[in-house]
């Protein structure tokens, strides 16, 4: 699967503070908080994240966020991408790029995530877009969008990154195969694209 053209944005879901999945948005799937603001409150130990800030191809295994061992997080940082809004180093503003994670419905926050309508959720890489501070859910899957009378609607009963399937943008390029130990082993390609 590789994502629509980046200028179309059909594949953003351009809620920060209403992502579904998350506690800082409308929460109605999940009560945790996502990648992004976890990394931000310094909830992940160093040796748990993968932070990416530089052009090339990089392996990681990522493992659900409840794993009690192994890399639950990636942070992808474009190189040369600041956000101009937020480019004070005061702030903890970085970056545009990206956050992995595996969310897991065992997680006391997550556990809305076991219903029957949404587990898929779990079954993947769940992405988003961080424009150096705000994050955007994207959706990652190849399932067809909604259609609806007055227009159409990512399917939030799937939008993550599953087994053999390949995310792309201009600046990005991810590949992943399931373990059988519950991970994926994640393929990240940074791409310079001027």
């Amino acid at each position: 699967m590789v994502a629509p053209d980046w200028d179309s944005s059909d594949y953003f879901q351009h809620e920060d503070y209403g992502n579904l999945f998350a506690l800082m948005g409308r929460s109605e799937y999940s009560t945790g908080l996502c990648a992004d603001y976890r990394s931000y409150l310094g909830w992940y130990p160093e040796a748990r994240k993968q932070k990416i800030d530089d052009f090339g191809s990089y392996d990681v295994t990522l493992y659900p966020v409840d794993s009690p061992t192994g890399t639950i997080a990636v942070e992808i940082r474009l190189p040369f991408q600041v956000n101009e809004l937020f480019n004070d180093p005061d702030t903890m503003y970085l970056n545009r790029g990206y956050f992995l994670e595996i969310r897991s419905a065992a997680v006391k926050w997550d556990s809305g995530l076991e219903h029957e309508q949404i587990i898929g959720n779990t079954q993947g890489i769940m992405i988003t877009y961080n424009d150096g501070f705000t994050s955007y859910l994207l959706d990652a899957s190849p399932s067809p969008y909604l259609v609806y009378d007055w227009g159409s609607i990512p399917d939030k009963r799937d939008v993550v990154l599953k087994d053999g399937q390949q995310f792309a943008t201009p600046d990005l390029k991810i590949d992943c195969a399931s373990r059988a130990d519950s991970g994926f082993d994640v393929t990240i390609e940074l791409v310079e694209n001027w």
